[in-house]
C-alpha cells in the first residue's frame, strides 16, 4: 500500500531555548551580584533538568508517525508512559483540523487533531501540518463523492430485480390459472414501465 502523505514531525525548541539561556544568564547576574552560590547551583540544576526535559521529549516525537493511505491513516504517537496507534479508516474520521496554540509555538510545528466516534487523537509538532491535513480533506471528499454514487446503482439494480421477480410471480399465477392473459399482461406493463 502506497502512502499518499506523511507527516513530518520534528520538536524544535528554538524560541523556548532562547527564553532559557536568557533565564540562566538573569539568574548567573543575579547570583554574582549576591555572590549567592546556592542561586548558581539552583539556576544550573533547573536549566539542566530542562535541557533533559526537551531531549527527551524531541526522542519521542521523533519516533512518532502519521500517514496517510488511500483508504485510512496509519499513526503512532508515544506518550510518557504509552503508545497510542491509529489505524483509521477514511469513512470514520469525522475531522481533522490543525491547532497552533502557544506551547505548540514554543515546541515548533503545530499539532494536527483527528476527531472519529472512538475520540480525539493529537499529534503535536507536524511541520507539514497544513499540506497534511489539505490532502487528507480531499482524500475525504473523494470517498464521500464515491459513496454518494454506489447507493444509486444498487438502488436501481435492486428495483431491477425486484420487478423481475414480481413478473416471474405474476407468470407462475398466469399458469397456474389464478389470473387472466389479460391481468398478466396490465400487470407485467405496469412492471416493465417502472423500470
Amino acid at each position: 500500500m502506497n502512502a499518499i502523505c506523511k507527516a513530518s514531525m520534528q520538536a524544535n525548541f528554538k524560541i523556548t531555548n532562547i527564553i532559557v539561556i536568557i533565564y540562566a544568564c538573569y539568574c548567573c547576574i543575579g547570583a554574582m551580584m549576591t555572590s549567592s552560590y546556592v542561586s548558581v547551583v539552583s539556576c544550573a540544576i533547573s536549566i539542566l533538568i530542562y535541557f533533559l526535559i526537551t531531549h527527551l521529549y524531541k526522542k519521542r516525537i521523533d519516533s512518532c508517525t502519521l500517514t496517510l493511505y488511500e483508504k485510512n491513516i496509519d499513526g503512532q504517537i508515544n506518550r510518557l508512559f504509552s503508545n497510542d496507534s491509529l489505524n483509521l479508516p477514511i469513512n470514520k474520521i469525522d475531522s481533522i483540523f490543525i491547532r497552533s496554540r502557544l506551547l505548540d509555538k514554543l515546541r515548533g510545528g503545530k499539532t494536527i487533531v483527528i476527531r472519529s466516534a472512538s475520540g480525539i487523537i493529537k499529534f503535536p509538532c507536524i511541520e507539514n501540518a497544513e499540506e497534511f491535513v489539505n490532502i487528507t480533506l480531499a482524500e475525504i471528499q473523494k470517498w464521500n463523492d464515491k459513496k454518494k454514487a454506489e447507493p444509486v446503482t444498487t438502488t436501481i439494480e435492486a428495483k431491477n430485480n425486484d420487478a423481475f421477480e414480481d413478473i416471474q410471480k405474476l407468470k407462475a399465477l398466469l399458469d397456474q390459472g389464478l389470473i387472466t392473459q389479460k391481468e398478466y399482461d396490465e400487470k407485467r406493463q405496469e412492471l416493465i414501465n417502472r423500470i
